[in-house]
């Protein structure tokens, strides 16, 4: 059965995530910013959920609450409330006039930075041969690889809170292999902490488990059908 004494306080919505900021004594025209990137998720997101049960904005939230939590620039903490734009929204997926009109749009809205690390995550691939790259690299990474890991993990935490990840079909140990790199990134950029909550959210979820009812089929996010009638997911 699931151990769910491992607690956080990171933001679950956007009421709670205001809140945090302005705790941490961020700056009007710093929350004006990210109140534009959650304003453009919304459009982005507002019918999707996670595989998992929970709304892809709750996602979204807690993972920008995360870096923000862990000091990350204030363009990084807007990129987490975006950063599954180019991968997961079906405004910017449909087509390639839709994807260039979304990035044009997140240009607009979020400025140029925060665009380009959506557009970098968005072209990252968890495998090993990023693994690779990154561990060979790990002394001359830019800023924008930098950012890309400390997305990766804020990302990867978040799906682990609560042992979310078991809700549903997709596999806890795919993060194990990076564990060890990440570790070194975190330590490089002095946020040690957020690879150590991170280890600690896989192996809490490795060792738990959960009622088999409870547990979707779906490994992947997915648009609520609004259909009366339409079945059960």
């Amino acid at each position: 059965m699931v151990d769910t004494s491992p607690s956080h306080n990171y933001a679950q919505n956007i009421v709670q995530l205001f809140n945090q900021l302005i705790d941490m004594r961020y700056s009007e025209s710093d929350l004006g910013l990210i109140r534009s990137a959650y304003n453009t998720a919304v459009l982005l997101f507002a019918n999707m959920m996670r595989p998992c049960g929970r709304t892809f904005l709750n996602h979204l939230v807690s993972t920008a609450s995360i870096l923000a939590a862990h000091k990350a620039p204030v363009p990084l903490v807007m990129a987490g409330l975006l950063h599954a734009a180019y991968t997961h929204s079906a405004l910017c997926t449909d087509s390639c006039d839709g994807q260039k009109n979304c990035r044009a749009l997140l240009r607009q809205r979020v400025g140029e930075y925060t665009e380009q690390l959506v557009a970098a995550y968005a072209n990252f691939r968890a495998d090993n041969a990023a693994l690779l790259h990154f561990d060979r690299n790990e002394p001359n990474l830019d800023d924008v690889e930098y950012s890309i890991l400390w997305l990766f993990m804020a990302n990867e935490l978040d799906e682990r809170l609560d042992n979310g990840i078991l809700f549903c079909s997709k596999r806890n140990d795919d993060i194990a292999r990076w564990l060890p790199l990440l570790g070194r990134v975190a330590r490089k950029a002095g946020v040690d902490g957020l690879a150590t909550e991170l280890r600690a959210a896989y192996e809490n979820s490795e060792a738990n488990s959960i009622p088999e009812i409870l547990k979707s089929s779906r490994r992947r996010s997915f648009v609520v059908d609004r259909q009366i009638g339409s079945p059960e997911q």
